[in-house]
C-alpha cells in the first residue's frame, strides 16, 4: 500500500518545487537588486524564497479541494515550465499587455517560436514533474477535519510571511516600493493574476455598446472637388526599431532604397504607444493620447479608419500579420486571396511586397479617394530568417533558427537587418506604386513601425516588456511620411516645412490627427496640436474643373 500524504503536505511540497524550479527569473532579478553589501543581499534572498513559499502554500491551501487540487497543480507546472523558459531564454516578463499579445497570436507566429529548447525543458520541468504530482496519493481527511487542515495550513502560511515581514520589514517596503516589476517575474501568479485581468477588461467591454464619437464628419471645402483623388498608403510596420535604421545614423546600409527617394520625410525621434502590437496597433489608429489610451475601449469605440470612411473615403485594410485587434471592423478587409501572389508567397507564408499587388483597382474604384492600410510582417521574430527572400540577405551569418540564444549577437544582428532591408525595399516600392499611378491621382505614404525590439542586449530579446522598464530598442520606431507633389500642391502642404520638423520628438499620438489633417477632414476628433502637418499648410485657391497638376516621376518607378 503506498504511503499518503495530507493535502497540507501536498500543497507545501508543490510550492517549494515552484519556488525553486521554475522561478529562476525571479531569482536573477533578485540578484541584480543594488544593496550595500552582500551579507544584506542574501539574507533578503533566504527571507524571500520563505516569503514566497508562504504565499503560494496559502493560494493553494484555499483551493484544496479533492476534485480541484491536483488538476489546478498539473496545469499550472506545466504553463509555469513554458513561462519560466521564455523568462530564462528571452527575459520576457509576463503583465497585461504580455498575457493580451499572446492570447492574441495567430498559429503561425505561435509555431515560429517553439523550439526543440523549449520542448526538451518542457519534458524535465514540466511534463515529468506534472506527472508525479499527478500520481502522488494524497489522504484526504473527512470534511470536518479537512477544513481544520486547511485552516491550519492558511495559518500557518501567513505565520511564515508575517515573521518574514516583522525580520527583514524594511527591506521589503523598500524594494516592493522602489522595484514594482518585481510582481512580474513572481510564477505562477503574475501570469494568472494578469490573465483574470485581461478577461475582466474584455468581458467589460463586450458588454459595453460600440461608441460613435462623431456621426459627421466632412470634407473640408477644398478637398470636395480635387482634379486629382488623394490615395494614402498607411502601413502600419512590424518589429522595426529605430537604431537599425540607415536613414537614423545607423552604420549598416539598411535602407539603400529609401535614401534615394526626393522628398521623404524620415522622424527621427518617434516612439511607440506600447512594446506590442495588441497594444501598439490600436494605439495608432486611435484618437486618444497614449496617456489616456486603454486599449479595450479604444476597440469598441470610432478610430480614424471610421472616420476617414465616413467622411467619404474608402478604406481598405490588408494584413499580412495577427490582424487588426478589431480596430478594421467596419471597413473593407481585402484577404490574402485577393492580393497574394505566387511570386511572393510559399504555403501560407507571404513576403510583404504582396501587399502591393493589385493596389489600382482599389484606386481606380474609389469615390473621393481612398486610404489603404497595409499591416506588415515586417521585422517579427524571433525567426528573423524567414522575413527577409534570398536577394535581400546583404549581411551574413544569419542566425537560422527561433532559439536565439544559440547564435552569436553577429548572426541576430544580420538576421534581424536583413528584415530591415527588405522592409525598405517594400516601403520604396510602394512609393514607386504611388508615383506610377499617374495623373488624376494624388498619392502619400505614411509608415510607422508599432514597436521595437531588443536582439540580446542586456539579455533581453523580442519585445513585450512593461513600458516603464521596457528599453529603448522597444520603444524607439521608425516614422516617415512621402507627400507627393500633387498632394501637397493639392491640399497647401509645404513638404519642406514638414522636413524642418523631422528631428523633433513624435510618437504615435500624431498618426490619426495627421491622417485626418492631410486628407482634409474635419472632425471633433481631431487635435490640431498632434497633427504633424499643422502649420505647414498653406491657403489653397479653388481647384478650376479640367485642372489636373502634373506628376513627378519618382525613381525606379
Amino acid at each position: 500500500m503506498r504511503m499518503r500524504i495530507n493535502s497540507w503536505t501536498y500543497t507545501l511540497l508543490v510550492s517549494v518545487f515552484w519556488t525553486l524550479a521554475h522561478n529562476a527569473g525571479l531569482w536573477q532579478f533578485l540578484s541584480g537588486l543594488p544593496w550595500q553589501d552582500s551579507t544584506g543581499r542574501v539574507i533578503f534572498q533566504i527571507t524571500f524564497f520563505f516569503f514566497m513559499v508562504g504565499a503560494l502554500n496559502l493560494l493553494l491551501t484555499l483551493v484544496s479541494f479533492r476534485w480541484l487540487l491536483k488538476p489546478l497543480v498539473v496545469l499550472l507546472t506545466l504553463t509555469n515550465a513554458m513561462a519560466a523558459w521564455f523568462m530564462q531564454h528571452y527575459h520576457i516578463v509576463f503583465d497585461q499587455g504580455m498575457i493580451r499579445n499572446i492570447l492574441e497570436t495567430d498559429i503561425r507566429e505561435a509555431l515560429g517560436i517553439l523550439t526543440w529548447g523549449l520542448a526538451g525543458d518542457m519534458l524535465i520541468w514540466g511534463v515529468l514533474p506534472a506527472v508525479i504530482l499527478a500520481r502522488l496519493p494524497i489522504r484526504w481527511a473527512p470534511m470536518p477535519k479537512q477544513w481544520l487542515l486547511r485552516l491550519g495550513g492558511a495559518a500557518t502560511s501567513l505565520a511564515l510571511i508575517g515573521g518574514v515581514a516583522a525580520v527583514a520589514y524594511q527591506d521589503y517596503a523598500s524594494v516592493f516600493r522602489n522595484h514594482r516589476e518585481l510582481r512580474f517575474y513572481i510564477l505562477p501568479t503574475s501570469y494568472t493574476y494578469y490573465l483574470a485581468r485581461h478577461y475582466q477588461a474584455l468581458h467589460k467591454a463586450e458588454k459595453a455598446p460600440f461608441r460613435i464619437l462623431d456621426n459627421t464628419p466632412a470634407l473640408a471645402d477644398n478637398m470636395k472637388h480635387l482634379p486629382a483623388k488623394p490615395v494614402v498608403l498607411f502601413v502600419v510596420g512590424e518589429t522595426a526599431r529605430a537604431m537599425n535604421f540607415s536613414l537614423n545614423g545607423y552604420e549598416r546600409p539598411t535602407n539603400p532604397e529609401l535614401a534615394q527617394v526626393p522628398g521623404l520625410i524620415n522622424f527621427t525621434q518617434a516612439t511607440s504607444c506600447g512594446t506590442d502590437t495588441a497594444t501598439s496597433l490600436p494605439c495608432m489608429i486611435s484618437y486618444d493620447n497614449r496617456d489616456h489610451y486603454d486599449v479595450n475601449e479604444a476597440r469598441n469605440k470610432d478610430n480614424v479608419l471610421d472616420i476617414l470612411q465616413r467622411a467619404g473615403y474608402d478604406v481598405v485594410w490588408r494584413d499580412n500579420n495577427s490582424g487588426c485587434k478589431n480596430m478594421c471592423d467596419r471597413v473593407k478587409i481585402e484577404l490574402k486571396d485577393v492580393w497574394a501572389d505566387t511570386r511572393d508567397c510559399r504555403d501560407d507564408h507571404c513576403f510583404d511586397t504582396a501587399l502591393l499587388n493589385r493596389i489600382r483597382p482599389l484606386v481606380a474604384s474609389a469615390r473621393t479617394g481612398v486610404v489603404i492600410a497595409l499591416h506588415m510582417e515586417g521585422s517579427h521574430g524571433p525567426a528573423y530568417f524567414e522575413r527577409s527572400p534570398a536577394e535581400f540577405k546583404a549581411f551574413a551569418p544569419e542566425c537560422t533558427t527561433a532559439q536565439l540564444q544559440d547564435c552569436t549577437a553577429e548572426q541576430v544582428t544580420n538576421a534581424y537587418d536583413n528584415s530591415i532591408r527588405f522592409t525598405d525595399h517594400v516601403l520604396a516600392s510602394a512609393i514607386r506604386v504611388l508615383g506610377s499611378l499617374g495623373e488624376g491621382y494624388a498619392p502619400a505614404l505614411v509608415y510607422a513601425s508599432d514597436h521595437g525590439e531588443s536582439l540580446g542586449e542586456g539579455g533581453i530579446y523580442l519585445h513585450g516588456m512593461p513600458y516603464f522598464i521596457a528599453p529603448d530598442y522597444q520603444t524607439r520606431v521608425p516614422m516617415m511620411m512621402w507627400v507627393s507633389p500633387v498632394l501637397a500642391q493639392e491640399t497647401g502642404l509645404d513638404v519642406q516645412c514638414l522636413a524642418g520638423r523631422a528631428d523633433q520628438p513624435v510618437s504615435h499620438d500624431n498618426l490619426s490627427h495627421t491622417l485626418t489633417g492631410l486628407l482634409g477632414v474635419r472632425t471633433r476628433l481631431y487635435q490640431p496640436e498632434l497633427d504633424l502637418t499643422q502649420g505647414c499648410r498653406r491657403p489653397v485657391p479653388q481647384a478650376v474643373a479640367g485642372d489636373s497638376p502634373s506628376v513627378t516621376p519618382v525613381p525606379g518607378s
